[in-house]
Parts: C-alpha cells; structure tokens; sequence
C-alpha cells in the first residue's frame, strides 16, 4: 500500500530531524513529512554540521516498516535511489552509505535515526546553495516523495536483493581501491559490491573484510 504523505512545512526550524522525531514519539503516522526552508541546527550523521541556508531541500519523514531492526539501515540506500532517479544525471555516483555525489562532489546527504518503532529519514539536498567543494542538483520535493514511495514498496515486497542490483549499478566500480575509517580504524582495500544485508564489501590481500559502518575516502 502506497504510503501517504502528511506534509508539514516551516520557515525555520533548528532541524526537521528533530521535529520528525518529536512527532514520532507523539505516535505521528507514517508518512508523516517535516520541510523546513532554512535550518538553524541541521546535522548529518555523527552529529556533524549540516549548513543549511534558505533554499535548499531539508525533510525528514517518519517509517514504521514492519521489518526487522538488523535490515532498518537498507533504507538508506532505498531514499539513496530515490534521489538518484530524480536527479537522473550522467556523472552520479552513489556513495556508501548516504551520499549522493556528482562529479565527485557530494550534492545530498541522508540521515536515519530511531524514535522508538519509527524510523526518521532524513534528506538534505543541495538545490539552490552549495558549500565549496560541493555541488547543486534540481530536486522537487514531490518528485523525490514519489519516487522514495516506489522504491520503498518494492524493497517492502520483494526484500534488498533487487534494491542492491539497483544501488550497485550507480555505484563505484568493482575494484575501486578506498579507505573506510570507523573511529581510529582504517581499514584499506578494494572495493568489490555489498552483502546481501548492505554491509560494504572490501578486498584486502585476498581476505574480504565486510564493512557495517564508517566514512568512505576513494584512493
């Protein structure tokens, strides 16, 4: 079933993440959006700054997927495709696990986080205003809501198989030799494709190393 989409919309807000979250506890319905024109305290994942100027795209929405707790992270590779199909240009790269880069820069951005039984997504999309080094994309709110929906209830239906053939496609190319860093950790090695959970996959002296967390840098 189709998910329906409740939009609430503020000039300001310190960050959608943190109303979404609000509402959530609140028992706020699935589908349940919050846009914000400007942020005043915006974040990505582990707490970093999102800069967030009047004009870009900042949502978050609330998820109740009956799934299990372990497969939650896949999402963010569903919201991942979703914008890569709104987008839809030539020099895409999906960038493990959150990031959506053209030409090697990063235009988006995507956070998931957990209220109780809910699952918030959050989007920040570069569309009017970029920091340097990074670029801006033409991305509707609807358009992306639309798309995010398609892909959602296919993974619903059909579980992550399909999902990851999706998401390999529009990823680095086998081989890709990148650097993950998890803390103090660094683990080196060659990229070869995802798991079927959605751990990243290394090669690293004939040993793969699987990957559930960290920041990606390609070498």
């Amino acid at each position: 079933m189709a998910v329906s989409w409740s939009l609430e919309t503020h000039e300001t807000l310190d960050s959608t993440q943190a109303r979404a979250k609000e509402l959530a506890a609140q028992s706020a319905q699935e589908g349940t959006c919050v846009q914000a024109l400007a942020q005043n305290s915006g974040h990505g994942r582990h707490g970093r700054e999102w800069v967030s100027p009047r004009g870009n795209l900042y949502l978050s929405f609330i998820l109740r997927p009956k799934c299990e707790i372990r497969d939650m992270p896949q999402l963010s590779l569903v919201t991942a495709l979703a914008l890569a199909a709104v987008i839809n240009h030539d020099d895409l790269t999906l960038k493990w696990p959150n990031d959506i880069l053209i030409g090697g820069k990063k235009c988006a951005g995507i956070l998931l986080e957990r209220e109780g039984d809910a699952l918030i997504v959050g989007v920040g999309v570069n569309t009017k205003s970029a920091p340097e080094g990074a670029a801006c994309v033409d991305v509707k709110r609807d358009q992306f809501l639309d798309q995010f929906d398609i892909f959602y209830q296919s993974w619903l239906a059909g579980g992550f198989a399909k999902i990851r053939a999706q998401w390999l496609e529009k990823s680095y190319a086998p081989g890709t030799k990148m650097s993950v860093k998890n803390g103090s950790h660094i683990i080196q090695g060659a990229f070869i494709g995802l798991d079927s959970t959605g751990n990243l996959l290394l090669e690293r002296e004939g040993e793969i190393k699987i990957i559930s967390a960290g920041e990606i840098h390609c070498c």
